[in-house]
């Protein structure tokens, strides 16, 4: 067997035991020059990688739902944009029983009217069908903020709605089968209006809804609606701020049930009178939404849960929020771990001299937290921001590429053969790809660096490659790559 045969077939190895490691690290990812990404909802997959969506802004008027799948370390392995050549974005993902995913968000059309947007995607992010959901002609307003799967394999999806007769934003739930059909619909009404933040399930088969009321003004606080399975509310409880402050959250995982059936909430308290002056509020109730206690957290500057609360493994709390009280500058991601009863443990920050935000949190298989978000300090126009740390919240100070030894995205991945290698900063010399059998399949010189450069070996059969990235510094980067006909 030829040396260099021996030397692809130990990476491929050597990736599949690499990626079985616990990992943490910072990524950022950059789609497009001038466009503006953000990794609104993070899960991890059953293959130990990631599915982030969010948005894709191209301009004024055109906005795409983006959904980006990775592997376990954080490089992409295909990436897509979903929706009309309008405005579109997921707030929520789940993945699916048949291991394709489905997304909740908005899109509109060109009178500019907003319908409730659900996508079902295979596998590989194609997608098997979409559903828009107007529920009368008066409903001028309408977005998907949350989805989740329901036992009968249907979807359960958390939509605020604007009416005309009152102008006042609403929450409704929408249930629908597992074609997007819609089975029943339940509206929650505030005398002062309310926008959905999120909905679980709750351990007796029901729901927690979350949101906030008085949307057009800043004199919030937090809705709590406790629902059966089929939607029909069992009680209510409004959350009041105290006197001179208000609450505030936004779409995200702001609310969990905890062991004991109560509830944990995050989000920002500000003084009414200078909304600069904010910090980390968290709030535990008991099963009836009644406060137990309550705990702020933060410096002497702004700080925010932006990227919501989760119950941790060891029955404390991880809280995902902005901080300017801490860190690199501008706002950073802001990590707070608790213990039980809301006091804090250790806390860590993330991000550069620009701003970096927190949208949502989870707690990985390892035991370690991924948080999604967008970044300000690297790419351009704005990018996807990824932080994976380990258990202690511990990352690698500072950006990590995408790749580890250039500044590059090889994307989409898996593809039909045809794909596009995209990098700011290496100068790339030569391009070369390989089958499993160490055979050269494909080579390429390019002339001149270009921000894009497109790759096609669409002639080849589905399977495993190699591809060899040689920069004018004499850096290699090898990556692996799927093709799938």
């Amino acid at each position: 067997m030829k040396p260099y045969t021996l030397f692809l077939l130990s990476l491929f190895l050597a990736c599949r035991i690499y990626a079985q490691a616990p990992i943490a690290f910072e990524r950022y990812y950059d789609f497009g020059l001038g466009n503006a990404e953000e990794g609104t909802c993070v899960q991890q997959t059953n293959d130990g990688g990631y599915i982030i969506t969010g948005r894709q802004t191209v301009n004024l008027q055109t906005m795409y739902i983006l959904l980006q799948k990775t592997d376990s370390l954080g490089n992409v392995e295909w990436m897509k944009q979903i929706g009309s050549q309008y405005m579109n974005k997921a707030y929520a993902v789940r993945q699916t029983n048949d291991n394709g995913y489905i997304l909740a968000g908005f899109t509109d059309d060109a009178s500019g009217t907003d319908f409730v947007c659900l996508v079902k995607t295979d596998s590989i992010g194609d997608t098997l069908w979409s559903r828009n959901y107007a529920p009368t002609a008066v409903y001028n307003y309408r977005q998907g903020v949350d989805v989740i799967l329901t036992p009968d394999s249907g979807f359960l999806v958390l939509a605020a709605y604007v009416d005309q007769s009152d102008t006042m934003w609403q929450s409704m739930l929408i249930k629908t089968n597992s074609i997007g059909d819609t089975l029943w619909t339940k509206k929650y009404i505030n005398q002062n209006g309310n926008t959905p933040c999120n909905v679980k399930t709750t351990n007796d088969g029901g729901y927690i809804i979350t949101s906030i009321t008085n949307p057009s003004s800043n004199d919030n606080n937090f809705y709590l609606v406790k629902t059966d399975s089929l939607g029909d509310t069992i009680w209510t409880k409004t959350i009041l701020h105290p006197n001179g402050m208000t609450y505030g959250s936004r779409v995200t995982t702001c609310t969990q049930q905890a062991n004991d059936n109560g509830y944990i909430l995050a989000g920002t308290v500000s003084l009414l009178i200078d909304l600069t002056q904010a910090d980390v509020i968290l709030i535990k109730t008991d099963q009836f939404g009644d406060t137990l206690w309550t705990k702020t957290i933060g410096g002497v500057d702004a700080d925010g849960a932006t990227g919501g609360v989760l119950q941790t493994t060891d029955g404390g709390y991880a809280i995902a929020a902005y901080t300017r009280s801490w860190g690199s500058g501008g706002t950073d991601v802001y990590l707070v771990k608790t213990n039980s009863v809301g006091i804090v443990q250790w806390t860590k920050t993330f991000g550069g001299s620009l701003d970096d935000d927190a949208d949502y949190i989870i707690q990985t298989s390892d035991g370690g937290f991924a948080i999604s978000g967008m970044t300000m300090n690297w790419g351009d126009g704005g990018s996807v921001y990824f932080v994976k740390t380990d258990s202690l919240g511990n990352a690698p100070t500072g950006i990590a590429f995408i790749n580890d030894k250039m500044d590059l995205q090889i994307y989409p991945n898996p593809s039909n053969g045809v794909f596009n290698i995209r990098g700011s900063k290496t100068n790339v010399q030569k391009i070369e790809a390989f089958n499993q059998l160490g055979e050269k399949i494909y080579e390429s010189v390019p002339e001149n660096f270009q921000d894009i450069i497109p790759v096609d070996i669409s002639e080849n059969p589905s399977g495993i490659y190699l591809l060899v990235i040689h920069d004018t510094n004499g850096t290699t980067l090898t990556k692996k790559i799927i093709i799938n006909h």
